[in-house]
């Protein structure tokens, strides 16, 4: 519709013309050719200023727009003068002469055309002999014939610099508007000018009112002659913008608005003849005859106004004719109907013609289908109108019907128009009438569209989709596609459907009615090629038309009405819905997104419902406008929540262990990259669920097709990394040559690196990864374990909770309480291993790690329960080994047994025959010792731990120079390890072997490790060795500030406190001691030290 009545009521005119001429006005003669001759006596010329200096670029620049109106009985003259000067070659289209006018009701004086070169004028007018005079006739494709004649004349030798000099007058007598007159003036908002002047003249005899729109065009009244004048003249003036996106009464600016009517009622008085005219049927008219029909066919006025509105709107095509006697006279009814057209006053008029003869209550009414808002506003005047509809009085309701739509069956679904107010057409006269449109019921236009995916995610998708337009939408589209013909119709809902989803390749389109509820649909079938995005190993797809809201402009330019609210649409609403049948009968495929119920600033209220039910997604959405303006203190807030609900789309994620059906092999085998990526995808989902044996196969397949692909090698790296395969770093390192920002590639060799120990190249590989994504948890989480490997804690704790941060059920709670354990933190440790296990009440590695929190912490009976759940589980040499230890020393027979089933589980387990060899050493049998020990050495030559125990078993067997000669050995091989200088301290002061040396190996360790407690706990020992009480006290209080709950040092400190004559302190601590480790007592036995019992 709106392409209809936007161009009913002409331009120039403002109201749509008829071609009837009035037989009661006075002829007077066309003008067909513009005059030649000087301005009228009354025009005062304006000299020309300057160029304003902020036109500098412009490609014309406007030095002088001159605009004089005089308003007279005789007809209304405006005379136009404009200087401009042609600044750059782009200009140079804007320096011909060109003016249009209706012959019918105006005559055209050119005055002067001139170009000023080198301050010297060039005549280009003449006599006008060179004019070139056209009836152009440019809107016939819109039905619309106007009758206008355009004057042109095109210069030669025009040159950048040139000043083009053009003035005119144009006379317009109009006799349907009885000699009243109405116009309004201002400059082009925001253009630089050297000079602008309006000037309006009116006898002074004659009732005027004038009002001036916010802004530079403030005249002043005054008098010149027996005129009433009206100036402004503004010199080196850039005119204000308007408020961006306002309401149109707030966009009205720079402007003065003269017009002679003393209210709305007298505009309306003046159009009621012309239409009670038009609309008196003749005497034989065969428009009775319909009335009767109509009458007979039903038996109520609304059914009769109904099919009286069908008749108008279906058998009386639509043309406009704005020729002749001008904009504001309507063609007869009988007239109309006689040739089966007519604009919008002919159709109204005869629909006026037919009501009023069924004897309903109807008369026309004229509306501003734009500018309603900014008409309420303005003086009342004959040009404030551009459309003509019909109010109908059934029942004590209005109705407001309009010919020029299609399709209105019904007036129970025709709706108030959004026009803001009408203005009746009455004898007596009558106000404006505002327009309340009632807030819709249904949304006025719907997209639905069905999506069968059943055969596959690969598989092109059949498709059906509708298009539901109802209301005022349903009568614009219904009008759109009636007007075109077969083969230009199927284009544009070919276009239409293409522009609402791209993805379908169309195989059939249509339009239909929906005879129950008068709804316009258009309907579509085809096959959907789905984007399903796939990415890391997962596989997504974004409902279509989902997202709601939307980037709201509230950006304003500082200026005039800056404040004002910003316009909407209302009513308005408008909904999608989409179906989508799933592979698989939907099983494991889940949503990502939710329903929303938003209302955003009392401007806009959203919908979003999504569910996934028996195999089909299904989503709906709609937006319905609440109010048609947001006030300026509100849009801020919009504007934000509008943004953060254009981020709310819906996604379909596809499941981790979907199997391409048939189809989708198909599908995948014709494309040979789409068949790359399935294999690198389906080998990433197999990895993702520790299917290592086929992804590597999937990833091996694809880089047969593509040896270069990056991401197949990381794939691979990742997956033979995950299987401890040294290979994984060679596939790593091939990924990053052919990409060095490949960061799973990195991930892959620090996955490796920490499962051979490797910690500090671990740590190194997951800060490369996090130098390329540091928004990824899995790199953080790796990082912080292999520097938890390193005894970084501190660190590796910031790492975990980095990794936590970014992913909160991220499985590495075990991580962060071996870090804190590793910080002396042990009731953090102890609580941060409670969650871990409680979250992964099956896993082995958090309940290991609890296990070994537990017995550091002296929960022994605890950290057995534990293990016996591991063992129970899954028996393993190392749970034996470790529960072994924490047995009392009394219960050696469950401790032997023990190690012995660990010894049995894994003979190749060095630590179990260590740890049997210590304890058969405490317990004096050397020769199962010297048996455990020869075992181990054969298994792991060199190994300083059971060199250690081989140094311990010779000074046992009396040799003490020969097991010194073992750690002599350890150290001289190793000169900077701190810890070979600290063993050989620890081995001289627990066997009484070179005390006088072993302070120096201790003070040497230390200065290699400051404040390492394991250290300090070997120097304290030898101090108290030496019964140097004080130093011993001091620094097992050094040990202890780090590891607050080692038994050794606490028992060391206990000992050397008793050793200084404080006895109470000194039991204190070693009640604490024999807390955390019940054995305490005898291994401090073995070293020939006691303590004295408990009381």
């Amino acid at each position: 519709m709106y392409r209809l009545i936007a161009i009913c009521f002409a331009a120039a005119l403002s109201v749509c013309a008829s071609a009837t001429p009035i037989s009661d006005s006075v002829s007077q003669p066309r003008s067909e050719r513009p005059l030649i001759g000087p301005p009228a006596a009354w025009v005062i010329p304006a000299s020309v200023p300057e160029a304003p200096p902020a036109a500098q670029g412009a490609a014309t620049i406007t030095l002088l727009a001159d605009t004089q109106m005089r308003l007279g009985d005789a007809g209304d003259t405006t005379y136009s003068n404009s200087v401009y000067k042609i600044a750059t070659p782009q200009g140079l289209d804007d320096g011909y002469l060109q003016v249009a006018w209706d012959p019918a009701l105006e005559t055209v004086t050119l005055h002067r055309y001139r170009l000023i070169r080198d301050g010297k004028p060039i005549d280009l007018l003449g006599d006008g002999s060179r004019l070139t005079v056209v009836r152009r006739e440019t809107n016939l494709e819109r039905a619309t014939l106007d009758g206008e004649l355009t004057a042109t004349l095109q210069p030669e030798d025009l040159r950048v610099g040139d000043v083009i000099d053009l003035a005119y007058s144009v006379t317009r007598k109009d006799p349907a508007a009885a000699d009243h007159s109405g116009v309004i003036a201002g400059p082009p908002d925001g253009v630089p000018f050297g000079r602008n002047r309006i000037r309006v003249l009116w006898p002074a005899t004659r009732h005027m009112r004038w009002r001036a729109q916010p802004g530079v065009v403030q005249p002043r009244l005054g008098h010149v002659g027996a005129d009433s004048e009206l100036l402004s003249d503004l010199t080196n003036i850039t005119p204000p913008r308007p408020p961006e996106r306002a309401p149109l009464r707030y966009r009205a600016v720079n402007a003065v608005e003269v017009s002679d009517f003393a209210d709305w009622a007298a505009v309306s008085h003046i159009f009621a003849p012309l239409y009670d005219k038009a609309a008196q049927l003749g005497q034989d008219s065969p428009l009775k005859g319909e009335i009767a029909r109509i009458r007979a066919a039903a038996p109520d006025s609304k059914t009769r106004a109904a099919l009286a509105l069908k008749l108008v709107q279906e058998q009386v095509r639509y043309l406009f004719l704005g020729m002749d006697d001008g904009g504001f006279v309507p063609a007869s009814a009988d007239l109309t109907w006689s040739r089966r057209y007519g604009d919008c006053k002919g159709k109204t008029v005869l629909l006026v013609a037919l009501l009023n003869g069924l004897g309903i209550d109807a008369r026309a009414a004229l509306v501003n289908t734009e500018q309603g808002d900014y008409v309420a506003t303005r003086l009342p005047t004959m040009n404030a109108f551009n459309h003509a509809i019909v109010e109908a009085r059934i029942d004590g309701r209005s109705y407001w019907l309009d010919g020029t739509r299609i399709g209105d069956q019904s007036l129970d679904r025709v709706r108030v128009p959004a026009y803001h107010v009408a203005l009746p057409v009455t004898a007596v006269g009558a106000d404006l009438v505002a327009l309340n449109p009632e807030p819709l019921l249904r949304p006025s236009e719907t997209v639905s569209l069905a999506l069968d995916a059943s055969a596959g995610i690969d598989v092109p998708a059949p498709a059906r989709g509708e298009m539901r337009f109802r209301g005022e939408s349903a009568s614009e589209m219904r009008q759109k596609f009636a007007d075109l013909a077969p083969a230009d119709r199927d284009t544009a809902l070919r276009k239409q459907w293409r522009d609402t989803y791209n993805f379908i390749t169309l195989l059939g389109v249509g339009t239909s009615e929906d005879p129950a509820t008068g709804d316009f649909l258009l309907t579509m079938t085809g096959t959907a090629k789905m984007a399903w995005i796939a990415e890391a190993g997962t596989r997504w797809y974004e409902v279509d038309r989902a997202r709601l809201g939307w980037n709201l402009d509230i950006t304003r330019e500082a200026g005039i009405n800056k404040d004002a609210p910003f316009a909407f649409n209302y009513p308005d609403w408008w909904a999608s819905s989409e179906t989508m049948k799933l592979p698989n009968n939907g099983e494991g495929f889940r949503l990502q997104g939710g329903d929303v119920e938003k209302t955003v600033a009392g401007l806009y209220a959203f919908h979003r419902a999504v569910r996934i039910e028996a195999g089909i997604m299904t989503m709906e959405v709609s937006t319905r406008s609440l109010a048609d303006q947001l006030p300026i203190e509100r849009a801020e807030e919009a504007h934000s929540q509008m943004a953060d609900l254009a981020q709310t789309a819906i996604f379909v994620r596809v499941p981790d262990d979907y199997r391409p059906t048939d189809g989708d092999i198909a599908a995948l085998k014709e494309n040979k990259p789409a068949l790359i990526q399935a294999y690198i995808r389906r080998g990433a989902l197999s990895i993702d669920r520790g299917q290592l044996d086929a992804g590597l196969a999937d990833e091996d397949a694809a880089l047969a097709l593509d040896p270069d692909n990056a991401f197949a090698h990381s794939l691979r790296a990742l997956a033979l990394a995950t299987k401890g395969d040294a290979r994984a770093d060679a596939a790593a390192d091939r990924a990053l040559v052919l990409d060095p920002k490949r960061e799973l590639a990195w991930l892959a060799k620090g996955v490796l690196a920490t499962l051979k120990a490797r910690f500090a190249d671990a740590d190194n590989d997951f800060s490369k990864a996090i130098e390329l994504n540091d928004r990824n948890e899995r790199y953080y989480a790796g990082r912080g374990g292999a520097r938890a490997g390193l005894g970084r804690f501190a660190e590796a704790l910031v790492d975990v909770d980095k990794a936590l941060a970014i992913n909160p059920n991220l499985p590495i709670r075990s991580v962060r309480a071996a870090a804190l354990w590793g910080l002396g933190r042990m009731i953090e440790a102890t609580a941060e291993a409670d969650i871990a296990v409680g979250n992964q009440p099956k896993a082995v590695e958090p309940r290991y790690i609890r296990a070994q929190i537990r017995a550091a912490n002296g929960q022994r009976n605890e950290a057995r329960a534990d293990l016996d759940i591991l063992i129970a589980a899954k028996p393993k040499a190392e749970y034996y080994v470790k529960r072994a230890i924490l047995w009392d020393a009394a219960d050696k027979a469950r401790r032997l047994a023990d190690l012995d089933e660990a010894v049995r589980l894994d003979p190749r387990s060095t630590r179990a025959l260590a740890i049997r060899a210590s304890y058969a050493l405490d317990a004096g049998n050397l020769d199962r010792a010297e048996a455990d020990i020869s075992a181990a050495e054969k298994l792991k030559p060199g190994a300083r731990e059971l060199a250690l125990l081989r140094s311990s078993l010779l000074v046992r067997r009396g040799h003490p120079q020969e097991g010194l000669a073992v750690i002599d050995a350890i150290v001289a091989k190793n000169p900077t390890d701190s810890m070979a200088f600290n063993e050989r301290c620890w081995m001289k002061a627990t066997m009484r072997v070179s005390l006088d040396t072993a302070l120096s190996d201790c003070q040497q360790a230390l200065k290699l490790a400051p404040n390492s407690p394991a250290i300090l706990d070997s120097r304290a020992f030898t101090q108290l060795r030496l019964g140097h009480f004080e130093a011993a006290i001091e620094d097992y209080d050094a040990a202890l500030k780090f590891v607050p709950n080692q038994a050794a040092s606490l028992f060391g400190r206990g000992l050397a406190l008793i050793g200084k004559g404080e006895r109470d302190r000194g039991m204190a601590d070693i009640a604490a001691a024999r807390r955390l480790s019940p054995e305490i007592d005898a291994r401090f036995a073995s070293f020939g030290m006691a303590a004295p019992p408990a009381t």
